[in-house]
């Protein structure tokens, strides 16, 4: 759902919250291929997601890469940020993803999340994910 409230760009984006709910960085989801076309992904299309979240503290930068199941990693990131996230990665805090529907009836499920600090994440061994029931879906 689109909130003009948190200056969303539209309801169907991605974007870098860092302690609050206006975005840093947003992109309308999606993916870039090898070349730099840019795809879209539909967010409510009922089909799985992977997502891919680095940070590097020596370049003081976060990426998010999206992309449809199964397949791997695009190698140009949807959404980069340059900031130090220092003064947030503390010991104990908490990390994670936020969804709005507005006032649709909607279940948002995370499976397996990867977070990698100084370097790069490693695929999730899809099998070991438990797996989604849906009832009632058609």
């Amino acid at each position: 759902m689109k909130s003009s409230a948190f200056g969303d760009m539209n309801d169907n984006h991605v974007g870098m919250d860092i302690n609050g709910l206006e975005s840093e960085n947003a992109s309308s989801a999606g993916y870039y291929e090898g070349d730099g076309t840019f795809k879209d992904i539909y967010l409510v299309n009922r089909k799985q997601i992977q997502a891919w979240i680095e940070y590097d503290s020596s370049r003081k930068q976060l990426d998010v890469t999206l992309h449809s199941i199964n397949v791997p990693k695009p190698k140009i990131p949807l959404l980069s940020l340059t900031k130090d996230l220092s003064p947030y990665l503390l010991e104990s805090m908490y990390v994670g993803f936020t969804s709005s529907t507005g006032s649709a009836l909607s279940s948002h499920y995370t499976l397996g999340w990867t977070f990698k600090l100084n370097g790069k994440t490693s695929n999730i061994d899809l099998s070991r994910l438990p797996k989604l029931v849906t009832l009632g879906v058609v």
